[in-house]
């Protein structure tokens, strides 16, 4: 089994090879584009992120497959309907593809990945979320210190 790891962020900062000053400010305040990075993970993700914090989420068969439309949704597609693929990502066996929405300031990698959850039936509040420790506090809560974050129906 392996698993899958999503980030979205602004194109220009996300693909440059060092992260500047200069390309962060141009993602905060006039981003023009965004990306999605997939990355397969095979291990499993407590042992591939041992120095982060990782909260399980748990959500039924609907929020899976709600989380899943969320993230299919964000991609790009071509006139063709297929996905608009950009090149390598930034390690493994990682992509960048082109996506929709649109980074700022106040719409942040941590607040897709709100929205994301909030899909899936997860108690978060999005609008609330612009920084990873804004994102975490909202998960601590919701899965009551990281056993799992059930939604109910």
């Amino acid at each position: 089994m392996f698993r899958v790891e999503f980030g979205w962020g602004d194109e220009d900062f996300y693909r440059a090879p060092q992260a500047t000053l200069s390309p962060a400010l141009r993602a905060l305040f006039g981003s023009t584009a965004t990306v999605l990075h997939a990355v397969k993970i095979d291990a499993d993700p407590r042992r591939r992120f041992a120095a982060s914090e990782v909260i399980e989420v748990r959500v039924t068969e609907d929020g899976y497959r709600r989380l899943l439309a969320f993230v299919a949704g964000t991609f790009t597609h071509s006139a063709t309907g297929t996905l608009v693929v950009l090149g390598p990502g930034l390690y493994g066996e990682s992509r960048f593809y082109q996506a929709e929405g649109r980074y700022s300031l106040f719409y942040t990698c941590n607040t897709w990945v709100a929205e994301a959850l909030a899909a899936s039936n997860c108690p978060m509040s999005p609008a609330a979320v612009i920084t990873a420790g804004n994102l975490m506090s909202q998960l601590r809560r919701a899965t009551g210190g990281g056993a799992s974050c059930l939604a109910t129906r």
